[in-house]
């Protein structure tokens, strides 16, 4: 009987644990556009992506900015790899996401954001509590990451996804 419940759990915490979850917006900043035909031709690369609601490029600002459709499967490593494809230099971005929030081995707050990728979050120390009695519910969370795509995503907001 042991066993059997060994093998359920082991079942159990080996299955996905991505579903709902998914970035919702970035606005990634962009080095290098200097000219409206190169951020047309960007915007509309950024438009073929699979799960690309709309999107917006400010030449002014040198921002990118990205509503995604529900259920996508997009990464921020692919927007910024369709940013280097595009002849610029990806910068900082501001992203929103939704997913379950879990702890890693290390005891970080992750936020699985697709089955490729997870976003580790980096929080100041008031909201650790807050954010501990989170885990295990899905949560939407904005924040900035560094030009590194594995870098953390420093947690501005968050609220329960109710």
């Amino acid at each position: 009987m042991k066993k059997l419940i060994l093998l359920l759990l082991t079942l159990i915490l080996s299955l996905p644990i991505t579903a709902n979850a998914q970035l919702l917006k970035v606005e990634q900043t962009v080095f290098g556009m200097d000219c409206a035909p190169c951020a047309y031709g960007l915007e509309k690369r950024i438009h073929k992506l699979d799960g690309v609601a709309k999107a917006n490029v400010s030449l002014n600002k040198g921002l990118l900015e990205i509503f995604l459709l529900e259920n996508n499967s997009l990464t921020l490593s692919v927007i910024r790899d369709a940013v280097k494809d595009s002849g610029f230099e990806p910068q900082s971005a501001e992203i929103t996401a939704k997913g379950v929030l879990r702890k890693d081995n290390e005891g970080r707050f992750v936020l699985n954001v697709s089955e490729q990728s997870q976003l580790l979050l980096h929080h100041d120390s008031s909201l650790f509590n807050k954010l501990n009695e989170m885990i295990g519910k899905s949560i939407v969370v904005s924040g900035e990451i560094g030009e590194d795509s594995n870098s953390k995503l420093n947690v501005l907001t968050y609220t329960l996804n109710e």
